[in-house]
């Protein structure tokens, strides 16, 4: 079960970003603006779960950031 997930310089994340879940709650959702990051959290996800299952993942660092 992920309960936080930690990212930093990776797709659109330039700053370090905390994700947190309340292990308690069975339901989650992501919502905010357009543009926001939404899809780039998953990616995250998806990366960490690769990761977690010894599989290979690609991860791209910010392309707009130095």
């Amino acid at each position: 079960m992920l309960i936080e997930l930690s990212v930093k310089n990776c797709f659109v994340f330039n700053n370090q970003i905390v994700f947190s879940l309340d292990p308690t709650n069975k339901t989650t959702a992501i919502y905010g603006p357009n543009n926001a990051g939404k899809t780039c959290l998953i990616k995250c996800i998806q990366a960490m779960k690769g990761i977690l299952l010894n599989q290979r993942i690609e991860i791209k660092s910010n392309l707009f950031f130095k």
